[in-house]
């Protein structure tokens, strides 16, 4: 249970860092990951 809690934060890092890297209409793109 609390390697998927990590794992949820890990995706949710990766996003974040996603956000900084790529413009901002790519946010609309659905969220597949999750």
């Amino acid at each position: 249970e609390n390697l998927e809690a990590s794992e949820i934060l890990l995706d949710a890092r990766i996003l974040e860092e996603l956000d900084r890297a790529f413009p901002p209409p790519l946010k609309k793109t659905p969220l597949h990951i999750i």
